[in-house]
């Protein structure tokens, strides 16, 4: 199966740590942001599986985050 799309995950704007997720789709060139994640997020891992999107991990402003997100 091929790539459709490319997603930006959490990461952060100068001090501030982002719950945004946006996805690029590779057919019409365009971005979309989708579901945020549940808490800001920098620093995360993710892989998309059969049609879902896991993301696990990350940091906070405060903390080391050790769950996974789908």
């Amino acid at each position: 199966m091929a790539c459709r799309a490319i997603y930006v995950i959490g990461g952060r704007s100068d001090t501030t740590h982002l719950d945004h997720v946006e996805k690029y789709d590779l057919s019409f060139c365009t971005w979309s942001t989708v579901a945020p994640l549940p808490k800001p997020l920098r620093c995360t891992t993710a892989v998309s599986y059969r049609g879902n999107l896991y993301v696990f991990g990350g940091e906070t402003a405060t903390e080391i985050v050790k769950t996974a997100y789908k």
